[in-house]
């Protein structure tokens, strides 16, 4: 699929019933679970924590962006 034959669905954001927020919380739900689950993996793989947040965005999309490297080292340090 290239990005010159995608379109954007205006108004998407806007849209609120219950079937579409409860797929939006499963989704979410979703992404959470694949990240809590990625990152001690990156981690074992040898990824850095200053890569991490480029290897997320690989793997999950730009919402990743926000992962800092200090955030990855407080996580790394939970881990044990």
């Amino acid at each position: 699929m290239k990005k010159n034959n995608v379109l954007e669905f205006a108004g998407r954001d806007t849209i609120s019933d219950p079937l579409t927020d409860l797929l939006r919380s499963g989704a979410q739900q979703l992404i959470s679970q694949a990240v809590e689950a990625a990152l001690p993996w990156l981690y074992l793989k040898g990824v850095s924590s200053g890569e991490m947040g480029e290897a997320l965005s690989v793997l999950i999309g730009p919402d990743a962006k926000g992962l800092s490297a200090s955030t990855v080292s407080r996580l790394k340090q939970v881990w044990g």
